[in-house]
């Protein structure tokens, strides 16, 4: 009989076929776990890398891989000679097939519940909120599974999205409009998306804090930089930033 469950796990098979035939087994690992949630792959080396540098949040499957890809189907999207709500309709289905690909984790379905929400109010003229959003996503995942609190990923991602909804704007706003960086409105443009990228990191740091303290016993230094680098040419446009 057809269903759905199983078609999906069809899917994920074949593209993690895909992968494995054309990427040698430690970048096919990595792929894979980015992409498909399956670490179970990933080199025990690589994994413990990741530790040192305090990235091991990047290996979970959650908004941060979510909002990258959100981004690129709304540059996609601007092209399209639809209507708003059309446009919000391609996006919609576009990213439930992202969702379908990597398996519906806690991560993933806070970002997602956040995003449709984002869609529905963008496609009724309203004005999305994101706190609101953040919190009915996180009760909308606990009603359907109400264990989803204890897992440490959707933990992390749901508190560091706290921290850039909630500090995000000010750190911004007192570094930029304070001509804190640099006076010449040119080099302060150049600097804008690194500024950016450390009140993202900065943000969410401070959010996941407690939580890194008690599960991994501590923070690692370089842990800051080595989330900062990446940030830049991730960063969502506007309308996407309630997805990080």
């Amino acid at each position: 009989l057809w269903s759905p469950g199983r078609q999906l796990l069809e899917l994920r098979r074949m593209v993690g076929r895909a992968v494995s035939q054309y990427l040698p087994s430690a970048q096919a690992g990595l792929v894979k776990t980015l992409l498909l949630g399956q670490g179970q792959e990933l080199p025990q080396a690589a994994y413990l890398w990741f530790r040192k540098i305090g990235c091991t949040h990047m290996l979970a499957v959650s908004g941060l891989h979510l909002t990258v890809m959100v981004g690129l189907l709304s540059l996609l999207c601007r092209r399209l000679a639809l209507s708003r709500r059309g446009k919000n309709l391609v996006r919609a289905m576009l990213l439930f097939a992202c969702m379908c690909i990597t398996g519906f984790p806690p991560g993933v379905q806070r970002s997602g519940a956040m995003f449709f929400l984002y869609l529905a109010a963008d496609s009724l003229h309203g004005v999305a909120d994101s706190q609101n959003a953040l919190g009915a996503a996180v009760l909308l995942i606990c009603l359907f599974q109400p264990f989803s609190g204890g897992d440490l990923g959707f933990s992390l991602s749901a508190l560091s999205t706290l921290g850039i909804l909630t500090l995000y704007k000010p750190l911004m706003v007192w570094l930029m409009k304070g001509r804190r960086i640099l006076k010449g409105p040119r080099l302060r443009g150049l600097l804008r998306p690194f500024a950016s990228a450390c009140c993202v990191t900065l943000s969410a740091t401070l959010f996941t804090l407690p939580i890194q303290l008690l599960v991994f016993g501590g923070l690692s230094l370089i842990a800051p930089l080595s989330n900062f680098l990446p940030m830049p040419p991730t960063l969502p446009p506007p309308h996407c930033s309630t997805l990080s």
